[in-house]
């Protein structure tokens, strides 16, 4: 039975690097990881991915009609699935979003406290309501120079 986690939230906040740091804690207990991104950010990704050995793999927008469509264009083999979403209040990502009951909000520790005016002052958040419209669970993130706090607990979305 494989579980995924939903992980969002605009740019500069640390999802990426949370996505590896979970990818790693998975995969020391004898896990396997997959990293899943829309395709269009996918492409911009991947050396990074590569250079973490992680299996990524995009997912397009097709894929977010349901959760049964989701899960065809999951790869076959995984105990873990991560899905990290770019600009989860936009047209695009949002697609992704209403199939899941749960997401986890990336947020930097720095902007915990107006993290509302700050993605409203800099980002589409046209499906605003649609993004909240579920468990979301805020991902507090702190960056000490190279090494990354953790606050969170990270929502299981759904388990296949």
């Amino acid at each position: 039975m494989s579980r995924l986690y939903v992980l969002a939230s605009v740019p500069k906040q640390g999802k990426t690097t949370t996505v590896l740091l979970l990818e790693k804690h998975f995969k020391s207990k004898g896990l396997k990881v997959a990293c899943l991104q829309p395709t269009f950010k996918e492409q911009w990704d991947v050396g990074l991915y590569l250079k973490e050995n992680c299996h990524l793999y995009g997912i397009p927008v097709e894929a977010a009609k349901s959760k049964k469509d989701f899960e065809k264009w999951l790869p076959a083999g995984y105990d873990i699935f991560i899905l990290e979403l770019p600009f989860p209040y936009g047209s695009i990502s949002a697609a992704y979003i209403t199939i899941f009951g749960s997401v986890n909000e990336i947020v930097s520790y720095e902007l915990k406290d107006k993290w509302k005016e700050y993605v409203a002052e800099r980002y589409n958040i046209s499906f605003c309501n649609e993004f909240y419209d579920r468990d979301v669970q805020r991902v507090l993130i702190k960056h000490l120079k190279h090494l990354i706090c953790l606050a969170l607990t990270i929502n299981l979305d759904y388990t296949m």
